[in-house]
């Protein structure tokens, strides 16, 4: 539950540093600290381990959608059908899997808002927070942001949260389709993934 901390922190440490001066006035910053509430609050009350929204789903008495399996980017892989759960990857096909993509892309309220957030014009870089370890998580290297710009602002961030802390690929993590950052990337947009 500390993703949205990181968020609060970061805020509160860029507003109050007045070395940070020029930099806001340079550059408009957006600040999403908890962009799934209803699934945040199920998983504090209820069941720690979740990690969908809590939405319906039609046909099905589970609940809820793996918001960072439900963005269009590389939604679902060549040769994975919604029509069979055998070939999933990177997400799955059956509601009651906690990494259920959902029926379709942007299905989600939750992903559409977000969406609407990375298609603004001028937008230049996301951090998306998750709470899984001590990780920079980069796109794949067949991205459209320049592969030494994500080195460099990896290493950067790296330097800045500490020894702890390693960079990688998704690629080198686990299997993900349809996540947050690989939509910034396809929009041109920086999106890097950090793990706390």
């Amino acid at each position: 539950w500390m993703a949205h901390q990181v968020a609060l922190t970061s805020l509160r440490a860029l507003l109050e540093d007045p070395a940070n001066a020029d930099l806001l006035q340079a550059f408009e910053f957006w600040f999403v600290p908890l962009a799934n509430p209803d699934g945040y609050e199920y998983s504090r009350l209820v069941e720690p381990m979740w990690r969908k929204n809590r939405g319906e789903i039609s046909d099905s008495s589970s609940k809820g959608v793996d918001l960072n399996r439900n963005f269009p980017a590389d939604f679902r892989r060549d040769g994975d059908s919604f029509e069979s759960v055998e070939d999933d990857w990177g997400a799955s096909d059956r509601p009651y899997s906690s990494q259920y993509r959902g029926a379709r892309s942007g299905s989600e309220p939750e992903t559409r808002d977000l969406q609407k957030l990375l298609d603004l014009p001028g937008m230049i870089g996301v951090v998306d927070v998750h709470g899984f370890g001590c990780k920079v998580v980069l796109p794949n290297p067949e991205t459209r942001v320049d592969d030494k710009r994500y080195q460099s602002l990896a290493q950067s961030m790296v330097e800045a949260l500490g020894p702890d802390y390693e960079v990688l690929r998704y690629k080198d993590l686990y299997p993900i389709t349809g996540h947050l950052a690989a939509y910034a990337d396809q929009r041109g947009v920086v999106g890097i993934t950090l793990e706390v």
